[in-house]
This record gives C-alpha cells, sequence and structure tokens, in this order.
C-alpha cells in the first residue's frame, strides 16, 4: 500500500506592503539659503558682527497617504523658499534678547549692547525675530515654527498623519544645527478641551504610532512639555542619544 503523499508546505514570502511601517522624507535644495549678519551676545560675552550664508535641510516622518505622499515636495519647497527670501540679506536682530536694548524708529534699528558698543542699522536692512540669541539652534527653532505655521497643525496631523518634524540650519559645511518637533509625544499630554479633530484613521495611526516608539529600545527621548495648543505651537527640542 503506497503511503499517502504529504502536501508540500508553501513557503511564505516577505511583503514588506504588510508590515507595519513609518515613512520619511528629506529635502535640501540648493536654494534653501539666505546671506545674513547677526552677532551673538549674552551676559558677559558679545561676538563681533559677522555673516553667514546659510543652509536649510527638512525631515518629516508620518504616513504614506492615498496619494503616495507623506507631505507634496512642492509644497515644502515654496514654504521653505518664502522663509529664506524673508530673511536673505538682513542683519538678524533678536528681539527677545535680555542683554540689549533695541530701539526701532521705523527707520533706524538701535542696538546698545551690554558692553555699551551700539550699533545702528536702517530698518529695512534689519529682521527683528522672536528669539533670544541668533544662533543656529534658535533660527532652527523659529524656521520649524514658521514652517509648521505655514501649512497648519491641523493639516500636518490630522490630513497628512505627520509624527514629526526636524529642520537643519547650517551656518558652514559640516556645521549646523537642528530642532525636531514629535507630535506623537506631545499629544498624549494635550489639555482636554483643546484637542484636534482627528479621524478614526488618523486616530488609528496614531495609536500604532505610539506603540511603536514605546517599544524601541534604542532611542531615549526625554518627555516633551504640552505644546499643541490649537492657536498656538512652541517646537520642542528632543535630546537622542543611543544606548
Amino acid at each position: 500500500m503506497t503511503p499517502a503523499s504529504t502536501p508540500r508546505k508553501r513557503k511564505q514570502s516577505f511583503s514588506v506592503r504588510k508590515c507595519p511601517k513609518s515613512f520619511a522624507v528629506h529635502i535640501s535644495k540648493d536654494y534653501f539659503k539666505f546671506n545674513a549678519a547677526h552677532f551673538i551676545a549674552m551676559k558677559g560675552y558679545r561676538e563681533k558682527l559677522h555673516g553667514h550664508n546659510y543652509r536649510l535641510e527638512l525631515k518629516i516622518w508620518g504616513r504614506k497617504n492615498s496619494d503616495g505622499y507623506v507631505l507634496d515636495f512642492g509644497k515644502i519647497k515654496t514654504v521653505l523658499r518664502g522663509i529664506c527670501k524673508n530673511i536673505n540679506e538682513h542683519v538678524i536682530i533678536p528681539s527677545l534678547s535680555d542683554v540689549l536694548k533695541i530701539l526701532d524708529n521705523g527707520k533706524q534699528v538701535n542696538v546698545e549692547c551690554e558692553d555699551e558698543s551700539c550699533f545702528s542699522f536702517p530698518a529695512d536692512d534689519c529682521i527683528l525675530l522672536p528669539i533670544e540669541h541668533s544662533s543656529a539652534e534658535e533660527l532652527a527653532e523659529y524656521i520649524l515654527q514658521k514652517t509648521v505655521e505655514s501649512f497648519s497643525v491641523e493639516y500636518l496631523i490630522n490630513e497628512r498623519g505627520v509624527t514629526a518634524m526636524e529642520l537643519f540650519v547650517s551656518e558652514a559645511p559640516s556645521q549646523s544645527a537642528s530642532c525636531r518637533i514629535d507630535f506623537i509625544e506631545s499629544l498624549p499630554t494635550y489639555p482636554e478641551g483643546k484637542r484636534l479633530h482627528m479621524s478614526s484613521d488618523t486616530n488609528q495611526f496614531i495609536a500604532n504610532e505610539r506603540s511603536r516608539v514605546n517599544k524601541s529600545s534604542s532611542v531615549v527621548r526625554r518627555q516633551v512639555q504640552p505644546c499643541l495648543l490649537k492657536n498656538e505651537l512652541k517646537p520642542q527640542k528632543l535630546c537622542c542619544s543611543l544606548k
């Protein structure tokens, strides 16, 4: 009697499409640049006035949407080019500085420093930014803020499922700073009554991302304070280190 043949098991094929995953886009263009003068001033210290040829890069994490994009490159280019054009060929004045006395009369911007040195610039040649220091770190934070505002928080989170954004500012080759905001880490502390209206798909996507972040053992992040108020966004820097 011939034994019954054992059916062969079909080899399971691996499919990336069926795996849990996240996506990221990174954009860096030669025209994401601006030339500006500045000086760092703090208690007991002031740099000489000098300038840099700044360059920007942006990285965005999120889901792949029905149009195949995390976020349309064309829209990102428009936003960053506009920000660069606004700052280009200006003297950057940090209007929130605690060591500079700034007087803007509409025609001239007069700046008095802690060491009693004084500058007087034509108003049209200056841009007063709501920062404390004109460092690459604070410029990255400011530009990230303007980038998010240009799209709106509601659009980025609800319509596009963006989970994080990081903006890089380079002062020179191999010399840059960045500011990152992680929407996933910010949302758990979102004040009641101030929640964004999110679709069920977005809620499920965010839940999956939270689970993925919590299970990750390779990155340690500090807690981010609540920042996603409906009409206000304050980017938070994340300190990351590999174990």
